[in-house]
């Protein structure tokens, strides 16, 4: 997956997981809302995991450009300034729930 292609997917789980809140919110749920939240807890799970299985992809990528300089073969775009910032930052990605009266916020 390629750092674009991993930004939309945390874009995709942001978009599904405040829709699924505003679900909850409305008081309107079709089902249950502990199924909600474990359908939410379950889409950070899953979508955390193929976000990091991404990034350590693209960081490995990116160590193997640098290692033989580059090239005909290096998947750059000319902008290396932001794919190398991603590379740098500690995995955030993932952020913990938080429970407040027992609801996720």
């Amino acid at each position: 997956m390629s750092l674009e292609e991993t930004k939309q997917l945390i874009g995709y789980m942001n978009t599904i997981v405040d829709s699924l809140l505003k679900i909850v919110d409305s008081g309107y749920s079709p089902y249950p809302v502990e199924e909600i939240h474990e359908i939410i807890r379950d889409i950070r799970e899953e979508g955390c995991a193929a976000v990091r299985r991404s990034l350590d992809q693209i960081r490995r990528d990116l160590d193997a450009d640098d290692d033989v300089g580059g090239g005909e073969n290096c998947s750059a775009t000319g902008d290396e300034e932001d794919v190398g910032s991603v590379r740098q930052q500690p995995n955030t990605t993932c952020v913990p729930l938080h429970m407040e009266n027992g609801a996720i916020d």
